[in-house]
Order: C-alpha cells, then structure tokens, then sequence
C-alpha cells in the first residue's frame, strides 16, 4: 500500500459541503483507504483571477492504485461534482496528488509531488494538521519546515 496526501478544493456552490462530499466520497473508492483529514481552511484565491475564496483541507490515503490509477480515480470525481477545466479557474472540486509514496514523478500531466507545494500556505497550513514532520523530496525538509518560511496571510481555519 502507497501513503498519499491529496489536496482538495472548492470555491463554488457550498464550497464546505463539497470538500466534505468529495472526501467521503474518495473514502469510499476501491484500493483507498483514507487515513486522516486535515480541518478546513477558508483561503484566498492564489494564482488565479476569482473573488471567490476556497475550501481546502488534505487527507491522508493509503492506497494499492498505481500514481496514473490515482490521477484517473481523482479526474472521475472532479467531473462527477461537475468541474469542466474549460469553464476557467472556479471549481466544484479540485483533487491534486501532492505526494506519493516520496516519488518524484514529472510527466506532462502528473507532478509529484506538486511542483508549487513549498510556496502555498493554503496546502501546508492544513497539511501541517496530519503530518508536519513529513520530509518532502526534493526539497529534503518537512512539512512543518517548508510550513515556516510561507506567507500565512488569506488562509484561516472555516468554521
């Protein structure tokens, strides 16, 4: 079995509601078994031209998937919470591997671990929750490292 964390959005519709929705439903997926959740976090939007502010936690998984069965698996449920990648940067649901089994793997549509990992608050704050000494390759530091030299402003606990 692989140890995965997966990052998981929302700033449409009920943005909490969906991040929680998508978690059960991931949980309940064959070859997942889904070990921790991070709480949720209200952030604001980074990288992207939206007002409206996401939803995001990280769950930890172990899983007998293959990283492309994992991708595959993740794309299914985006489409099933109706996100269309066409309609811009606002999304339903958005599920990014960010780390699996401490491979590196870099091909043209599957990054792990997510290549901006180091320089988002919004997927270290709550990653931090569940695994803050997790060493992160190839920045060869923790979670908890990386954590401390991000900007912390537009991310708060929701709720």
């Amino acid at each position: 079995m692989a140890r995965c964390f997966l990052g998981i959005g929302s700033n449409l519709g009920e943005p909490h509601k969906l991040v929680s929705d998508a978690i059960r439903r991931l949980a309940n997926s064959p070859g997942i078994t889904l070990r921790s959740c991070s709480r949720l976090y209200k952030t604001e939007p980074v990288g992207i031209a939206s007002r409206n502010w996401f939803i995001n936690a990280v769950c930890e998984i172990e899983t007998d998937l293959a990283p492309r069965e994992l991708l595959k698996l993740c794309l299914g449920i985006e489409k099933e919470f109706g996100r269309d990648r066409a309609l811009g940067p606002d999304r339903q649901i958005d599920l990014d591997i960010l780390y699996f089994n401490n491979c590196i793997i870099w091909e043209q549509d599957l990054k792990i671990p997510h290549p901006s990992i180091a320089q988002r608050g919004f997927v270290l704050i709550p990653w931090s929750d569940i695994s803050p000494g997790l060493i992160l390759r190839p920045w060869n530091e923790s979670i908890g490292a990386l954590l401390d030299k991000v900007e912390k402003d537009g991310v708060e606990e929701w709720g």
